[in-house]
């Protein structure tokens, strides 16, 4: 399932979840976010206006990368310098979420990072909001708003 969205400050956000093994998936995030920054820019224009909206691709896995030790389950990825870490281009971000290597239980989620990947992991278990988890955020995925 893909999501393509833009946040009100123009921000593009592509939302992947992924539960299948996906041969070559750095190659098919690379790619997808290549078309999506090719889209965006300006085409015909001379000058220096290639300017871009913060890009951030968010990927949901419900499996393992070959690269990931069994305890990382979240990947916060950016073009840097190799040599001294610094962010080279602030704007385009991977953020990875790796379900098998969340291992926390109930009693241990005290950021809402922490309940929202415990919830996603768990979620075909669950069947109404339960006590742990912040009720203003996660209220509304137990009691949807119906709108016509």
């Amino acid at each position: 399932m893909k999501l393509h969205c833009v946040g009100s400050g123009g921000e593009v956000f592509l939302v992947e979840l992924k539960l299948q093994n996906q041969d070559f998936f750095f190659d098919r995030a690379v790619s997808y976010t290549s078309r999506t920054i090719s889209r965006l820019a300006k085409k015909g224009k001379e000058g220096n206006d290639y300017e871009l909206p913060p890009i951030y691709f968010v990927a949901v896995l419900g499996f393992r990368l070959d690269i990931s030790n069994r305890e990382k389950h979240y990947y916060n990825g950016k073009i840097i310098d190799e040599l001294d870490q610094e962010v080279l281009y602030p704007k385009l971000s991977y953020r990875l979420l790796l379900l098998p290597n969340f291992n926390k239980s109930k009693t241990e989620l005290p950021t809402i990072m922490d309940q929202w990947m415990y919830l996603m992991k768990h979620l075909d278990e669950i069947e109404e909001l339960p006590n742990y988890l912040d009720k203003r955020i996660f209220s509304r995925m137990f009691h949807p708003r119906v709108c016509f």
